[in-house]
């Protein structure tokens, strides 16, 4: 049922720049992978179905962006 969850092209480019910025950002020394991407859209679509709807909002990435990211970044020491 997850599956049929709709993404807009937008919200797959919204995950796609948020693991892209982790590999940016200086204070980061490994970022996050594609697999973190893949998280993301998972748990999008499993929050958005959980809450009824058959579609994906920006929120539902927002609300899961720490757990995706907390063990996928590395970061610098200081």
């Amino acid at each position: 049922m997850v599956e049929t969850v709709h993404v807009d092209l937008d919200i797959e480019n919204y995950i796609a720049a948020l693991i892209h910025a982790t590999r940016l950002d200086r204070r980061v020394s490994v970022g996050a992978s594609p697999r973190g991407s893949l998280a993301f859209l998972k748990l999008a679509r499993a929050n958005a179905a959980m809450e009824g709807r058959d579609y994906v909002i920006p929120d539902d990435v927002k609300r899961f962006a720490t757990a995706v990211l907390s063990h996928r970044l590395i970061l610098q020491p200081e």
